[in-house]
C-alpha cells in the first residue's frame, strides 16, 4: 500500500480517535465543576499549535537526557520539540536573522544560539523567556558550543574571531584571533581544555581555552573546513571538508592520520556517536548521509536522498538514532542500527499572501496555498474556499460594495512562458467570473468605489518592462495602459476620488492622472525599494513604506515630503490608514506591527505576535480593529486602541481550520486536532496532555469571540 495512503488513513484515524475521545470525556470531571473552576484547573496548560519551521532547519541539538530536540532554522526561529511524540512544545522567537546554530547546556536547562544577527542568545527551555542577549560581534555568528561545566560559551563568527563568554554575567572573558576567514564550525574537547576550530581559510586550530594561545593549526585541506568534532575519549579530532573528505587528527601531535573518502562534495556535518565507535556524516552533493566505523575506516551504511542542512546533523545520547534538519522544514529521526526513517517533525500549514476584512467586519478572506479561504471572525469556522488558482495566492481584496472577491496569484512558469493571473469571484457562490491574465503581476489593488482594478505587470522579465493597467470589472476590460515602467513595482493604488494611480517604481513613487494618462509628478526621498502604498481618505496625502525601513508621509498636491517615521528594525511590508485618517498602521519583516499618529509622526502602540514578516494588514471600516497575515502562516485579529490579540486563525490541508485566543480557548474542524496540543507547563517537565484530556472540552467554544462588534 502507498506510504502516502497509510500516512493519511493513520492522521484521520488520529482525528478521529480525538474528536470521539472529546466528546465521551467523562462528565464525572467536567459536571462537578463550575465553569469558573474549569478554566482555573486549566491555566498552566498552554495551547501550542504545531506549525514547525517555514523555511530551511538550519540547526539541531538534543537534550542531555534525550527528550527533547531543539531546532534553529532559516526563518529566525527556534523550536523545542518531543522527541517521543513529535510534538511541538515551544517556539523562541527574537532574532532578526537566521538561526544558524544551537547548543544546549549540559544541565539541560538553557539553549545558546547563534544568529546572522551578529547575537547570541540564552534562553530558558521550559519557559521559552529570552533570558540574555550578547552582543560584540562585527558579523555573524557561525558556530556555538558550550564547556562542559555550562560555565562559559565558546562562539566563532564571520568576522574571522572567537568569542569566550560567561554564561552568568553575558560578559565577553577573552577573544581569540588567528583565523584569516570566516569561523565556520567550534568543538570544545570533553576536558574542557582545549577549542577546536575549522575555518573558511581551509585550516583546523587548537587554542588553550585559559590563554588563549593557538597551540597548533592543521592544514591539509584545500577548501573550507565545514564541520567538526571530537571523540569522547579527547584523541581524536573528526573534521569534514568542502573537498568532500573526512580526516582524522590526532589532537596532541596535529598529525592526521587517516582520510575517508566517500562523498563526493561538501561534508556540511559530522557527529561521533557516545561509544567514539561511529562516525556520521552529511555530504551535500549527493544529499546523504553515511556511517563509518572509525576503526576500519569503512561505510558501514548510507542513506539516501535526505537534503540536510550545515550543522543539522546530531546522536541521541543512547547512540541509537540520528536526528537531522532539513532544507524542506522538517526533522527527521533515523534508527541506526535498521536505517528506518522512525519520525519525521512536520511543517504544518499553508501560505497566507493576504487577509482582508469583508464590508460589514464579519468575515476575513484569506488567501491560503492556491485557495481563497472565507472564514466568520467570531467563531473563526470557514465557511467557503474558492478553488482555480494554479499558484500560491498572494493577494485579495473586496470589490462592487463587497459583491466580489479579488485575488493575486504568484508568476508561474510552464509550456506557455511565464503567466500570472488575477481572478474576480462571486462572494456567495463562489464562481469564478473571470481572470486577467499577465506574464508577472506583481501588485494589484482596488479603486475605493470597488469598480476598478489596478494592476502592475512587470511583462517580459527579459526586456526589464512592464506597464500599469487600469481594468473596468463591469465592463470586463482593460480601459487603460499608462506607462510602460521598469520591473519592481511592488505596490498600487488609486486615490479616494478616483482621479489618479499611484505606484512605486523602485524607490520612487508615481503619480498619473487616470482621465489624460499623463504623469503629473513623481515622489523620491527613499532609499530603497518601496514596498507598500497607501492614500488618506482625503485624498491628501500618500504614505509608503520602504526597504529602507522607514515611512514616509507626502503631500499629493506638491510632492512634499511631510515626515519620516521611524522605528522599524527591517522591511516595511505592508501599510494601511485608519477610515478617520488619523493613524497608519505598519508591517514589516521584523515581525512587528506599529501604530503611528500621522499628523505628529508618533509611535503610539506596537503589535507583537507574529513570528514572521508581516505580509498583509487591513482596519475594519468602524477603525477598531487590525487584521494582519503574515508568512507564520497565520491571520491574527488585533482590537487597535488596545493592542491586545484577540484571536488567531490558520487553515491546514484538506480544509482543517483552527481558531485560538491568547488564553487558549478554541473552536476547529474536526481533523484539525493533529495541529496543536495543551502543553502543560506546571510540571518539572513540560508535558503534553493526551488526546482524552478534559482541557480539550474546558476550553473548547463555538463562539470565540462574543462579544466583537463587525458593524
Amino acid at each position: 500500500m502507498n506510504k502516502n495512503l497509510i500516512a493519511t488513513n493513520q492522521n484521520a484515524k488520529l482525528a478521529l480517535a480525538k474528536s470521539k475521545s472529546l466528546l465521551n470525556i467523562t462528565n464525572k470531571i467536567l459536571a462537578n465543576k463550575s465553569s469558573k473552576e474549569l478554566i482555573e484547573s486549566f491555566e498552566n496548560f498552554r495551547l501550542l499549535v504545531s506549525f514547525g519551521h517555514i523555511d530551511r532547519v538550519n540547526s539541531v541539538a538534543i537534550t542531555p537526557d534525550g527528550r527533547y530536540i531543539v531546532s534553529g532554522g532559516y526563518d529566525k526561529i527556534i523550536k523545542l520539540w518531543d522527541i517521543n511524540s513529535g510534538t511541538e512544545l515551544h517556539s523562541f522567537d527574537s532574532h532578526n536573522e537566521s538561526v544558524c546554530s544551537i547548543a544546549i547546556t549540559t544541565d539541560g536547562k538553557h539553549i545558546v544560539s547563534g544568529s546572522w544577527d551578529n547575537t547570541i542568545k540564552i534562553w530558558d527551555i521550559k519557559s521559552g523567556e529570552c533570558l540574555k542577549t550578547l552582543e560584540g560581534y562585527s558579523g555573524r555568528v557561525s558556530s556555538i558550543a558550550i564547556t562542559p561545566d555550562a560555565k562559559n560559551i565558546v562562539s566563532g563568527s564571520r568576522d574571522k574571531t572567537i568569542k569566550i563568554w560567561d554564561i552568568k554575567s553575558g560578559e565577553c572573558l577573552k577573544t581569540f584571533e588567528g583565523h584569516t576567514d570566516t569561523v565556520l564550525p567550534i568543538a570544545i574537547t570533553p576536558d574542557g581544555k582545549h577549542i577546536v576550530s575549522g575555518s573558511l581559510d581551509n585550516t583546523i586550530k587548537i587554542w588553550d581555552i585559559k590563554s588563549g594561545e593557538c597551540l597548533k593549526t592543521l592544514d591539509g585541506y584545500l577548501f573550507s573546513v565545514n564541520s567538526i568534532a571530537i571523540t569522547p575519549d579527547a584523541k581524536h579530532i573528526v573534521s569534514g571538508s568542502r573537498s568532500g573528505t573526512i580526516k582524522i587528527w590526532d589532537i596532541k601531535s596535529g598529525e592526521c592520520l587517516k582520510t575517508l573518502k566517500g562523498h563526493s562534495r561538501g561534508v556540511e556535518s559530522i557527529a561521533i556517536t557516545p561509544d567514539g565507535k561511529h562516525i556520521v556524516s552529511f555530504g551535500s552533493w549527493e544529499q546523504t548521509i553515511k556511517i563509518w566505523d572509525i576503526n576500519s575506516e569503512k561505510e558501514i551504511r548510507i542513506f539516501e536522498g535526505h537534503k540536510a542542512t550545515q550543522n543539522s546533523v546530531a546522536i541521541t545520547p543512547d547512540g541509537r538514532y540520528i536526528v537531522y534538519g532539513g532544507y524542506d522544514r522538517t526533522i527527521k529521526l533515523l534508527d541506526i542500527d535498521s536505517g528506518q526513517e522512525i519520525k519525521t517533525f512536520h511543517s504544518h500549514r499553508s501560505y497566507v499572501g493576504s487577509a482582508i476584512l469583508t464590508n460589514d467586519n464579519t468575515l476575513i478572506a484569506s488567501g491560503s496555498g492556491r485557495d481563497i479561504k472565507l472564514r466568520e471572525i467570531i467563531s473563526g469556522k470557514e465557511i467557503k474556499t474558492f478553488h482555480g488558482h494554479d499558484n500560491t495566492v498572494m493577494s485579495v481584496a473586496i470589490a462592487n460594495g463587497g459583491k466580489y472577491i479579488v485575488s493575486r496569484s504568484a508568476r508561474r512558469k510552464d509550456y506557455r512562458g511565464i503567466t500570472s493571473y488575477i481572478k474576480l469571484w462571486d462572494m456567495k457562490n463562489g464562481e469564478n467570473i473571470r481572470s486577467i491574465e499577465g506574464e508577472s503581476i506583481e501588485s494589484v489593488a482596488v479603486s475605493p468605489d470597488g469598480n476598478f482594478i489596478i494592476y502592475g505587470d512587470a511583462g517580459n522579465i527579459s526586456d526589464m518592462c512592464g506597464a500599469i493597467v487600469l481594468f473596468d470589472i463591469s465592463a470586463n476590460k482593460k480601459i487603460k495602459t499608462f506607462t510602460k515602467v521598469c520591473t519592481g513595482v511592488e505596490s498600487v493604488a488609486i486615490s479616494y476620488d478616483g482621479q489618479y494611480v499611484i505606484f512605486n517604481e523602485y524607490s520612487a513613487i508615481m503619480l498619473y492622472e487616470i482621465a489624460t494618462g499623463e504623469k503629473l509628478r513623481s515622489f523620491k526621498g527613499h532609499s530603497e525599494s518601496v514596498y507598500s502604498i497607501a492614500i488618506t481618505p482625503d485624498g491628501k496625502y500618500i504614505a509608503s513604506g520602504s526597504r529602507d525601513k522607514t515611512i514616509k508621509l507626502w503631500e499629493l498636491s506638491s510632492g512634499q515630503e511631510i515626515r519620516t517615521f521611524e522605528g522599524h528594525q527591517a522591511t516595511i511590508s505592508s501599510l494601511a490608514i485608519t477610515p478617520d485618517g488619523r493613524y497608519i498602521v505598519s508591517g514589516g519583516y521584523d515581525k512587528i506591527i506599529k501604530l503611528w499618529d500621522i499628523n505628529s509622526g508618533t509611535e503610539i502602540r506596537t503589535f507583537e505576535g507574529h513570528q514572521a514578516t508581516i505580509s498583509s494588514l487591513a482596519i475594519s471600516t468602524n477603525g477598531r480593529h487590525i487584521v494582519s497575515g503574515g508568512e507564520d502562516k497565520t491571520i491574527k485579529l488585533w482590537d487597535i486602541n488596545s493592542g491586545e490579540l484577540l484571536s488567531s486563525y490558520a487553515s491546514f490541508v484538506n480544509s482543517e481550520w483552527l481558531a485560538w485566543k491568547p488564553n487558549g480557548e478554541y473552536n476547529c474542524s474536526d481533523g484539525a486536532y493533529k495541529y496543536f496540543s495543551f502543553i502543560d507547563d506546571s510540571k518539572a517537565k513540560l508535558k503534553v496532555a493526551s488526546i482524552d484530556h478534559p482541557v480539550y472540552q474546558a476550553k473548547k467554544r463555538d463562539i470565540l469571540l462574543s462579544d466583537y462588534i463587525g458593524g
